[in-house]
């Protein structure tokens, strides 16, 4: 793990005027997700990490996924007012914030505007949307796999090995345009059982890194 406070040596000119506040991580323990208050027996699908130019492709099958009783989680890459205000221009009357999640709820799209909870809440989808492929790049595409579930993204994923080997082992699908988010929607059910084998088999193959590396050095005494 990388010193938070070296970090910050290279990134503030005046690293003494940090104030320590504490960890995000510890959020989630205090206040894990509050899913009774909107998740039912209902499918779920989550974009994670998403942009405007995410949304411009896949709110169309957002609707459409809706009109078929799926349950949605938004989480946008950045959540402060304006980004946030924009999300939810685009689905009048139909989400609500993570924030004023105080009771159960009916609304089928749930906007996260607090950080740090992405990476839980894979677990409760079918599959996720990964966002940056129509921007600079994607964003984390191992953590919803991590999950056994399938993963999608746009079209600028080729700086990402992993991404690559998802789509090959037909874990990840690409999304170029909104059509082809809604028929993602429309197959995701039959295609959950053989994605989850896939994912099981590249992760199989892909555990032992360190050993496999500590070995090799080995052989070839490059230590002792």
């Amino acid at each position: 793990m990388i010193c938070f406070s070296y970090v910050l040596s290279k990134i503030c000119r005046s690293p003494e005027i940090v104030v320590w506040i504490g960890w995000i991580e510890f959020l989630k323990r205090i206040h894990p997700f509050q899913k009774w208050n909107f998740l039912n027996s209902n499918p779920v699908f989550i974009a994670g990490s998403i942009w405007e130019s995410d949304l411009d492709i896949i709110s169309k099958g957002i609707e459409h996924a809706i009109l078929n009783s799926w349950q949605i989680i938004l989480v946008p890459h950045l959540t402060d007012e304006v980004h946030l205000l924009q999300v939810e221009s685009r689905f009048p009357t139909k989400t609500i914030r993570y924030s004023s999640l105080v009771k159960k709820t009916n609304y089928p799209i749930l906007i996260m505007d607090q950080v740090g909870f992405l990476s839980s809440l894979y677990k409760y989808a079918l599959f996720a949307y990964v966002g940056g492929g129509f921007g600079k790049g994607i964003h984390n595409t191992l953590e919803p796999v991590s999950h056994r579930i399938l993963v999608c993204f746009g079209p600028k994923y080729h700086k990402f090995p992993e991404a690559q080997e998802f789509i090959k082992k037909g874990i990840g699908i690409v999304i170029h345009k909104p059509e082809d988010f809604v028929s993602l929607v429309d197959e995701v059910h039959k295609l959950s059982i053989e994605i989850k084998a896939s994912i099981d088999d590249y992760f199989s193959k892909n555990l032992g890194a360190s050993q496999k590396i500590y070995q090799y050095l080995i052989d070839e005494q490059l230590i002792r």
